[in-house]
Parts: structure tokens; C-alpha cells; sequence
């Protein structure tokens, strides 16, 4: 018994030293501030937020469902069932290589290449379509350029000036490689998969305004169009600027309980959610149906 319990002490103090060892560098680096975060390499859905003093942090858990995206500093769905990976490995290389033409980007949102300048390639939201190359030619052609915050949306710029459009939300979502609208069914397209803190652009610090993703969750503004994403306490959903106890139709998996599958409301009726421990679904009725909730059914 007591040879028994000295392993077991043993294989602990290795375990915690194994972790310490992992963790011990985080937020040590010069350029390493205040509030910023930093991904937990022993386990996604955990991130560290930097302290003040050199070498400080506090470890943070994203919610159910989510990890953390290191890209765009957030908790994000997960898209990967692995225990140790929340996010899985695109099908198209993000480098694009090798292209599969010439001036291949990587599109996040539609998980494709597609043609370099047909997507915002700055961190703005917006395409500088004033900006120009060594010879003076303007680098955003006649193509039109997918919106980073829409996946229906796009933008043309014309002799310097940007003109902005959409493909029926509905319906459609706009495709950067084969430049026009395309059925949803047809091409998958998600903005959770780029940077949500654009959603404080041109607004105030201080200001909140509510993570387009996650219902519980929202962006404390910060100025300079950045944001912070905070998480209402449990319970509670962010709608119109505060966390409040009515759920609002843009909710997802966010109720759904570890361990279970269910079903849950979309914010479009004729859609309904698949929510099967944390991975979700985004499914549709059949044709001329609706969603109930409270028959869990598509109504006829």
C-alpha cells in the first residue's frame, strides 16, 4: 500500500513538473504586456492572460464548445473533436503551397485559395483601395474583395475609391475565387474564423458590444478599433450592451451541457443547431418547414 502511494505521489510531482516546465515562459518576453494572451500548449481550450509584472499570468478556460484561437485572440467554436487540438488542420494548406495558381492566398472563412487581392490583405476590415505599388498602380484591381466580417459581403475598388456590396444574406454567400454569389449549401463560409475583435472598429473605448459568435460572450473596446472578449457570469447572455437572463436568438450551443447531444433554435427558423458535447451543427429543415424548439422538430 504505502510502495503503491509513493508512485503515485511520484508520477504527480512528475506530472506537475511537466506542466511547470510548459508554462513556466509564458508572458517572460520583452515585448509580452498587460492583458495580453497567450495559447496553453498543454491544452487548447486554455489560454494564460499576461499580468503586469514580468513573467505573471493568470490562467483562463474558454467555455464548453470553444478554445482558444490564437490567431484572433479569442475563444472560438471548436471545429476539432481531438481532446488535445480545438481547431482541425484546414483541408487547403493555409500557405496555399503548393499553389494551385499563381498569387494564392489562403481564405479562412471558406477554407480555399483563392486570388491574392480578392481578400483584405491587411488586418483592416476594409480594403485600402488608395493604396498603390512602387510603380503606382493601385494593388486592388477590378476584382471584387470578400468582406472579412460578411460572408455575404464584398467590396470593388474603383480608380482609388471603394464601393461596398452584398449577395442576399439569405440565401447567398459571396465567393472570392469564382467572383460571385454562391448558395450557402454550396460554399460553407464563417467569420468566426478570422478575427472577431473587428466588431470595435470606429468604436469608443469603453464601448461593449456583443461577440458576433458567442451569445454569453462580448468585446470590451479598447480604442484603436481593438477589443478585449469577456464572458458574461454563467448564466447570463450579452444582448444590448449589458449580460441580461433572456436568451437571444443569435445563440447557438451555448446552453448545451458537457457530455450530451441536443438540439437548439437558430437565429434562422428554417435552421436548427446540432449541439453533441461541444461540437456543433448548423443544420436545415427541409424545404417550406420551420424549426420548433419545443417540438424539437421541423414543423409542416
Amino acid at each position: 500500500m504505502a510502495k503503491g502511494l509513493l508512485v503515485y505521489l511520484l508520477f504527480n510531482i512528475l506530472a506537475l513538473s511537466a506542466r511547470y516546465t510548459l508554462v513556466e515562459a509564458v508572458c517572460d518576453q520583452p515585448d509580452d504586456k498587460q492583458y495580453d494572451l497567450r495559447p496553453d500548449p498543454s491544452d487548447c481550450k486554455n489560454y494564460f492572460e499576461c499580468g503586469r509584472a514580468p513573467g505573471s499570468y493568470t490562467e483562463k478556460k474558454c467555455p464548453h464548445g470553444t478554445g482558444f484561437n490564437e490567431d484572433s485572440q479569442t475563444c472560438m467554436w471548436r471545429t476539432s473533436t481531438a481532446a488535445s487540438v480545438c481547431f482541425g488542420t484546414p483541408t487547403t494548406p493555409s500557405n496555399c503551397n503548393p499553389a494551385p495558381f499563381p498569387d494564392a492566398v489562403y481564405d479562412k472563412m471558406r477554407d480555399q485559395c483563392v486570388l491574392k487581392w480578392t481578400l483584405v490583405m491587411t488586418s483592416e476590415t476594409m480594403p485600402d483601395c488608395s493604396e498603390q505599388d512602387a510603380t503606382g498602380n493601385y494593388v486592388y484591381k477590378d476584382e471584387f474583395i470578400a468582406d472579412p466580417t460578411n460572408c455575404a459581403g464584398y467590396y470593388l475598388c474603383k480608380d482609388g475609391v471603394r464601393l461596398k456590396g452584398s449577395c442576399d444574406a439569405k440565401l447567398f454567400n459571396f465567393d472570392p475565387l469564382n467572383q460571385y454569389c454562391v448558395r450557402k449549401e454550396n460554399l460553407p463560409c464563417s467569420v468566426n474564423s478570422v478575427f472577431s475583435n473587428a466588431v470595435c472598429e470606429g468604436e469608443k473605448s469603453g464601448t461593449f458590444v456583443a461577440d458576433p459568435n458567442i451569445c454569453t460572450a462580448y468585446f470590451r473596446c479598447t480604442g484603436n478599433d481593438a477589443g478585449r472578449q469577456e464572458f458574461c457570469d454563467k448564466g447570463l447572455y450579452f444582448s444590448e450592451g449589458s449580460c441580461v437572463s433572456k436568451r437571444p436568438s443569435r445563440c447557438s450551443c451555448e446552453d448545451a451541457k458537457e457530455n450530451s447531444k441536443g438540439e437548439y433554435a437558430h437565429e434562422d427558423p428554417t435552421k436548427f443547431w446540432i449541439c453533441d458535447n461541444g461540437m456543433r451543427t448548423e443544420m436545415s429543415c427541409p424545404k417550406g418547414t420551420k424549426w420548433s424548439q419545443a417540438d424539437k422538430s421541423c414543423l409542416m
